[in-house]
């Protein structure tokens, strides 16, 4: 344990090894005169307590190349272009907080673990990851460049990304999504020009669109669409331009596809909305069991299971609500009449054996499942 103050923290750094405690009774700002640079593998804990404030002056902290740090229970706050960098380190960050910082809050160019962290409120980008980054069970919101920069690789599970001003993700990398909530934003839930993968994902309220892929006349990107929720954005709710997969996915709103030779396959999926192209080399297929409404625009099959001209009656689709799981969904509803979407997929061809939110698909004893991300379940 050692004293609540700026040199205590760096002589815990120069010695290495830890964990270190600091003996501050209550919430404490420590101003500092320079930029911390972690150089020594350490262990820092801040219980909570600590604020380390750059004053706008200067960097707050930073881990060099090839160290092995570790800080829990810290505020970072007042750092002049980033708050936090990691210049090539191995960094565990956990129930920390990244807010107000002129810049970046966060900079990452070795590999990130951050857990029940918050990252919010800083100018430019929330978190701009270049290298390897996992993100588990935090926010990320109100920053003024966007939420989530990634041009490396990146995870982010049991997450918020919400109401930043730009996208809530702008992904340049590799980039894979599960229970994930990417609501509010400025412009795009997530825009995409790498390789993503969502999974049991809600996209929703989002100005400038739900998806968005961009390099409409280059697309080289990807995107794996599954067990997720894309819903009320304004814009087109998905802006597929490449290769592009949608299974087992509740989509409300138009479903676009762009770019020379760009593919789009769904499967399983509702789309409560419609379909569209803007440009003629574009391959359309439908993997079976889809359902559309209110028209007929996506190019499904009634050989294939598909169904369209569906109206919003026999539909029967709930608002997008807390319906039970990490992510919010509509359900299909049952009364006064069940909706045509449940008990409409043979059990062979149900490609993923949980709904959205982790609910057995198909249902107990059932032997078919539903269209789209929700799978309604027994009564008890």
């Amino acid at each position: 344990v050692l004293p609540c103050t700026e040199q205590a923290i760096r002589n815990a750094i120069a010695a290495g090894g830890g964990p270190y405690t600091f003996d501050c009774d209550d919430p404490t700002v420590l101003e500092t005169k320079t930029e911390i640079v972690i150089d020594n593998n350490v262990i820092l804990d801040g219980d909570g307590n600590l604020s380390v404030d750059g004053k706008n002056d200067h960097r707050v902290l930073s881990v060099a190349p090839d160290v092995r740090a570790s800080l829990t229970g810290f505020e970072i706050t007042g750092g002049r272009d980033v708050g936090l960098i990691n210049e090539g380190g191995t960094l565990w960050l956990t129930d920390c907080v990244i807010r107000g910082n002129a810049g970046n809050g966060v900079s990452n160019e070795g590999t990130m673990i951050a857990t029940s962290c918050t990252v919010a409120e800083n100018e430019d980008t929330g978190i701009q990851n270049g290298e390897t980054m996992i993100l588990t069970n935090s926010h990320v919101s109100q920053n003024g460049g966007g939420g989530v920069f990634n041009g490396g690789t990146a995870t982010i599970f049991d997450s918020a990304v919400l109401g930043n001003f730009g996208s809530g993700i702008d992904n340049w990398g590799t980039l894979s999504l599960a229970t994930a909530s990417i609501a509010g934003n400025e412009y795009a839930g997530i825009t995409n020009t790498g390789i993503l993968a969502a999974w049991s994902c809600t996209v929703s309220d989002n100005s400038g669109g739900g998806i968005h892929a961009s390099g409409v006349f280059d697309c080289g990107g990807t995107m794996a669409i599954t067990n997720s929720t894309v819903s009320g954005n304004e814009g087109d709710a998905l802006y597929a331009c490449g290769s592009t997969t949608i299974t087992h996915s509740t989509v409300s709103g138009r479903v676009v596809a762009d770019g020379q030779d760009s593919s789009i396959d769904i499967a399983t999926t509702l789309i409560d909305g419609a379909c569209g192209q803007q440009s003629e080399s574009i391959s359309w297929t439908s993997s079976g069991h889809n359902l559309e409404s209110p028209g007929n625009t996506c190019g499904f099959d009634e050989a294939k299971g598909d169904q369209f001209n569906v109206r919003a009656e026999q539909l029967n689709l709930g608002p997008l609500r807390n319906n039970g799981g990490p992510t919010e969904t509509h359900e299909l509803r049952t009364e006064p009449v069940a909706s045509v979407a449940i008990d409409t997929i043979p059990g062979a061809s149900c490609v993923v054996n949980e709904d959205q939110r982790n609910e057995p698909r198909p249902q107990t004893g059932g032997s078919m499942c539903d269209v789209g991300a929700f799978e309604v379940q027994p009564e008890p």
